[in-house]
């Protein structure tokens, strides 16, 4: 319980923040912060990191290597799919691509504290799912619990469908509907 109400002071305590929710069901909401780019800089060089780079930075630190095997493998698999479906459809800004790494990184993280804090019946409820970051990989740390990831856009609903299936994830689900018409 303090864990939670942690997680939620730490990030409304940060300025310049996108807030995200994730409903966690029987707990209340873990609020996951995305930070903006002056809040996390790297050298311009690293605008165009290639799929090597990323797939490093994201999986050989940090909470990656909290990981077991196979949730560091589907996390590998995820970020191969995102890159190479980002080169025909755009689902993710090549432009931040440098920060890829640290967005895995904080999924990661969340599905972590999910993993700490699952009951019995829990699920998960990512709106605005985009590329998959943060309901994707909160599945590939926890594919025993339901992730329904609800998003606006059908090309991203798609690659989440997509990735969904090829990860071997059947308890995620990714339903193409504005969040609006969803709380009616």
């Amino acid at each position: 319980s303090q864990l939670k109400l942690f997680v939620a002071e730490m990030v409304c305590e940060l300025q310049g923040t996108e807030l995200q929710l994730s409903y966690v069901r029987s707990s209340p909401l873990l609020v996951h912060y995305q930070p903006r780019t002056a809040l996390y800089r790297h050298p311009a060089s690293l605008c165009c990191m290639q799929t090597d780079e990323i797939l490093a930075r994201s999986l050989n630190d940090g909470p990656s290597l909290l990981l077991d095997d196979d949730a560091r493998s589907r996390v590998a698999v995820y970020l191969e799919l995102l890159l190479a479906y980002n080169e025909r459809t755009n689902i993710y800004s090549k432009n931040a691509y440098r920060h890829l790494p640290f967005h895995v990184h904080d999924s990661i993280s969340l599905g972590l504290v999910v993993s700490e804090l699952k009951k019995e019946d829990s699920a998960v409820l990512d709106l605005g799912s985009g590329s998959g970051l943060p309901s994707l990989l909160i599945a590939c740390v926890n594919p025993e619990i339901p992730v329904h990831a609800l998003e606006s856009k059908s090309r991203k609903t798609r690659f989440l469908q997509r990735a969904g299936r090829e990860l071997q994830l059947p308890l995620y689900t990714s339903t193409a509907c504005n969040i609006v018409e969803f709380a009616r």
